[in-house]
């Protein structure tokens, strides 16, 4: 099964595409059309839909576009008038065809709206050795900005499962812009295993307006999790409020191995600035 991480920003309630289908193609609109265009500097809603409707030009078109709401009929099914929109019917048909055909069904794992969240972002998957998917992501809850209010949150789908559990809390950032979860599984000595997860509480970190460094553990496969802990300090200086990932954190396991049993976590943008490991 091929596995795509939905961030869609709008659901219309009339979809030209399934709903999976929709939302992923709506958040191609954003990614391709609103951030990669002109569109974003005029003024645009950046929460576009992708449908088959005319242009001002042909209205008799049937072609794909990526289109803001202002464009839209009251119910976004139609387009009205305006110039916030992209053409990108090759790729909206290609995209369609992908996600229709059984043998590449799409599943949306995290979409706006869910748990009433503005939207998701900065995702990062990893399989446990059970074989369960555990898909992790910030929720911003009341905007799509980067230094709203964050929470880090999980789903997961278990092994054999083609359907994916609800939305799990594993760190609430009360107002704060909580980013960048950042997972690894890491074996014990004696061969056991859990879920490490890393992230900050600033997004956007700068040496004068920091966050801090926090971890948790979860020993059942990320169906519960320990008490947040801050692990700043332990960060060179220059590293101190970088933020994890955005990817998932490695241990080595080579046996007998000068760093056996070492984990490492990449993080970018500490106090100085840049990367970090």
């Amino acid at each position: 099964m091929k596995l795509v991480l939905c961030l869609a920003l709008l659901l219309p309630a009339t979809s030209v595409f399934a709903l999976d289908c929709q939302a992923n193609a709506n958040d191609y609109c954003l990614h391709n059309c609103f951030m990669s265009d002109s569109i974003q500097n005029r003024g645009c809603d950046p929460n576009m839909v992708a449908l088959q409707s005319g242009s001002s030009a042909n209205p008799s078109s049937s072609e794909y576009r990526c289109y803001s709401p202002s464009t839209l009929n009251s119910d976004m099914t139609e387009y009205e008038s305006g110039s916030c929109y992209c053409s990108r019917d090759a790729e909206l048909t290609a995209l369609m065809e992908e996600c229709t055909s059984d043998k590449y069904p799409i599943t949306t794992v995290f979409a706006a709206g869910m748990d009433n969240a503005a939207c998701y972002r900065i995702p990062s998957i990893i399989m446990t050795p059970d074989g369960d998917l555990l898909a992790f992501a910030e929720q911003r809850v009341s905007s799509c900005g980067d230094n709203g209010s964050n929470n880090i949150v999980l789903r997961r789908r278990e092994k054999g499962e083609t359907e994916w559990g609800g939305i799990l809390t594993v760190a609430e950032g009360n107002g704060e812009p909580y980013s960048n979860a950042n997972p690894a599984i890491v074996y014990d000595a004696d061969g056991e295993w859990s879920v490490l997860l890393h992230y900050d509480t600033m997004n956007n970190p700068s040496s004068s307006r920091l966050g801090k460094n926090m971890q948790t553990w979860s020993r059942d496969g990320g169906k519960s999790w320990e008490g947040l802990v801050e692990i700043t300090d332990f960060f060179p200086s220059v590293s101190q409020g970088c933020m994890p990932g955005p990817s998932i954190g490695l241990q080595n396991n080579v046996e007998g191995h000068l760093f056996e049993h070492r984990i490492y976590m990449n993080c970018h943008s500490g106090n100085a600035g840049g990367n970090h490991m």
